[in-house]
């Protein structure tokens, strides 16, 4: 965690890494409508929230507000790490 969430504050920020050929499938939103600012740093990523999916490449950034399911799948050969900014609706 880069900045840790708050109770006086909406928004928290968390540098993650995901093994290589790693899946990670969230049922629901922790929080339905919170809002998510998403930046690749370094390998691949394929992020499907709600249906829709994102291939992200190192420098892409991509920013939704989840309300139900999400899935991220690293790419086999390299590990992926972002930075994840989330903020309370």
């Amino acid at each position: 965690v880069v900045s840790p969430p708050d109770a006086n504050l909406r928004g928290e920020l968390v540098e993650v890494h995901v093994p290589a050929g790693a899946t990670v499938h969230y049922g629901v939103s922790p929080l339905p409508g919170l809002e998510h600012h998403l930046w690749i740093l370094d390998g691949s990523l394929t992020l499907e929230i709600e249906d829709v999916e994102y291939r992200l490449e190192k420098g892409d950034c991509v920013r939704y507000r989840l309300s139900g399911k999400s899935r991220f799948v690293c790419g086999k050969r390299r590990a992926a790490r972002y930075i994840i900014a989330m903020v309370r609706p």
